[in-house]
């Protein structure tokens, strides 16, 4: 059976959870066990927890930082033991003709995944970078435990947040740019395979969005309504 699988890649807080709940809400298989509801968003964050927690392993194996956030470099390669698992993922959906998922880590492992999955076609949601860096550091302001449980760090992070935001936006614009660098160096590779949709326009023009992956996966799929899962509150807050 051939089979389109995809994945959807981009910075954290692109709007991505949405896109993803609506490709789910439409029936394309993007996982069993998906990350539901959190303070950070309500409506489900819609990433398939084997993804998840393969690359927050395999981050925490090289001792680099779980979140993705503070990670330097944007072409990592899995570990052994990471391989393994990410083949046996991938074997465990060899029975549906169009999956994909979403986790922003991806970003990080595009070349690795390519590796793996030698068909792999990637989406990238691309939102504004004013309105992404200070959606994370929103979040950080509201959930300073966020980043480390250590109880000494945790204290300097408190100050450190609230008395240097330009610090920290000045950080998170730094990671921008290295998620969509690591995507723009993807899309040299394999031109072909890399679909940039970005999250205003989808929301803005459902139909111009089905039209574009239909055309990419080569496909007839439908899709529900925007408005069936959409609520544009909780993206303005983010």
């Amino acid at each position: 059976m051939t089979q389109t699988i995809f994945c959807i890649a981009g910075m954290h807080r692109s709007g991505s959870s949405l896109f993803a709940n609506w490709l789910h809400s439409s029936g394309i298989f993007i996982g069993e066990n998906l990350y539901g509801p959190a303070s950070s968003n309500k409506k489900g964050h819609f990433e398939d927890h084997d993804f998840l927690n393969l690359h927050k392993n395999d981050l925490l194996e090289k001792k680099e930082d779980i979140s993705g956030l503070f990670v330097k470099s944007s072409n990592l390669k899995f570990e052994n033991k990471s391989k393994l698992l990410a083949k046996e993922i991938i074997k465990q959906r060899a029975n549906h003709p169009i999956w994909g998922w979403k986790e922003p880590r991806t970003t990080l492992y595009l070349n690795a995944w390519k590796e793996l999955i030698p068909q792999l076609k990637v989406i990238v949601l691309v939102r504004d970078e004013v309105e992404v860096v200070e959606s994370l550091y929103k979040r950080l302001k509201k959930n300073k435990w966020y980043y480390t449980r250590n109880p000494i760090k945790k204290l300097w992070w408190w100050l450190d947040i609230d008395l240097q935001p330009e610090k920290w936006h000045r950080i998170f614009s730094n990671t921008y740019h290295r998620y969509y660098n690591a995507c723009k160096s993807f899309q040299i590779q394999y031109p072909d395979d890399v679909l940039y949709i970005r999250t205003d326009e989808f929301i803005q023009n459902r139909k111009a969005t089905e039209r574009k992956l239909n055309q990419f996966f080569n496909t007839q799929l439908s899709f529900v309504e925007l408005n069936s899962i959409f609520d544009a509150s909780l993206l303005s807050k983010k």
